[in-house]
């Protein structure tokens, strides 16, 4: 057991016994030694528990915690109660990370005195077994001549420089606990709240530009294949951000535009994702009956929004009329085009495309 560790490491882990080794590999063999790891055993129903004990049997730094099912942000909570380290990290049981990491993390936030560190990350697709490089964990061009930054002295992206994730950021142990931040005990998006809170709060926050984390994509348990199951999960979680960011004094008019950008793109996300028919009305009725309204995302011209093409679908979905209209509209465009490419990927648009050429096959060939 480590005294008086610099980093605590919290990882929830459920039915992970395929991934966690690597995990666990990874945290150990971390340059910067003085740290914990809490593995958070999330009720799993495989070898997840038995493989964590094994890697204790060779490290004493590993504590772990047993609990039934109650999801990520439960399992991150229980581990924040314990946890001792100066600073501390959130990392994902199917996930490895550069050996460099906490180190160079820990030591930028020393160096900046920062509430919060944010470093680049890269997906791997577990399929094809590929790293795949994406601009939006740590957006460079929305980053802010002055670092360390926050809402005060950075408020035009203060959201849009890293997405709503905490497993690429470190954060001081004693600002989470002192703000009283903690994950949402909710089936899906659990760190959305904490993470932006959290950004809203700090008063420093750095950066560390390199790529230090590896997120595992395109396997059998993501949990954006059980999106459709809860399809206003991310819509709730942003209407409960905007009603806290509300009470904030630095919650200033740049500040609010971050945000209406931010929640259009997560939102624009989620309906992409959605792989029923059911969940894709749903979500679609709900943004369109005053959702988009009560989150800030109006129709303030083109200016106001940082993604032309986002504008563009929001405008698309705002005059659509009816879901049938947006999905009819969508499908005229050529295939792969820039707006229809996303939609066209959905499970949800590809059976209604089924439905209504069925029912309506000469309605179809005609628009279609």
């Amino acid at each position: 057991m480590c005294k008086n560790p610099r980093v605590s490491v919290i990882i929830p882990a459920y039915n992970a016994e395929k991934y966690i080794g690597q995990c666990l590999e990874s945290v150990i063999g971390q340059t910067c030694r003085d740290i914990e790891i809490i593995c958070v055993n999330d009720g799993s129903a495989d070898r997840t528990r038995d493989v964590i004990q094994s890697y204790m049997a060779k490290d004493d730094r590993i504590t772990l915690i047993d609990q039934k099912n109650l999801y990520a942000g439960t399992a991150r909570n229980a581990g924040l109660r314990i946890c001792t380290g100066e600073y501390v990290v959130f990392w994902d049981a199917d996930d490895f990370f550069d050996k460099t990491a906490l180190m160079r993390m820990a030591d930028q936030m020393d160096k900046d005195r920062a509430d919060i560190c944010i470093a680049d990350a890269r997906q791997y697709d577990d399929a094809r077994k590929v790293y795949i490089s994406k601009d939006y964990y740590l957006n460079k061009k929305r980053l802010p001549k002055h670092i360390p930054y926050s809402i005060q002295t950075a408020p035009q992206y203060i959201f849009n420089i890293s997405t709503n994730v905490a497993w690429n950021k470190m954060f001081r142990t004693s600002f989470v606990k002192s703000e009283h931040l903690w994950f949402e005990e909710i089936p899906r998006a659990n760190d959305q709240y904490f993470v932006v809170m959290a950004t809203a709060k700090a008063q420093r926050i750095t950066i560390v530009d390199k790529v230090l984390m590896n997120y595992r994509t395109n396997t059998k348990t993501s949990l954006t294949s059980n999106f459709s199951l809860s399809p206003l999960c991310t819509y709730e979680t942003l209407k409960r951000i905007h009603d806290a960011l509300l009470s904030e004094s630095a919650f200033s008019a740049k500040a609010a535009q971050s945000f209406a950008n931010k929640a259009l793109n997560s939102l624009l996300y989620s309906l992409k994702i959605q792989t029923t028919p059911e969940s894709f009305r749903q979500l679609y009725n709900c943004l369109i009956q005053g959702g988009f309204h009560e989150l800030g995302i109006e129709d303030k011209g083109e200016k106001y929004y940082y993604s032309k093409g986002e504008y563009a679908k929001f405008k698309e979905l705002i005059q659509s009329g009816t879901m049938e209209n947006y999905l009819f509209k969508q499908s005229k465009k050529p295939e792969g085009s820039g707006q229809a490419k996303g939609l066209e990927m959905t499970l949800a648009y590809k059976v209604l495309k089924k439905i209504y050429c069925l029912k309506i096959k000469y309605f179809c060939m005609d628009r279609i």
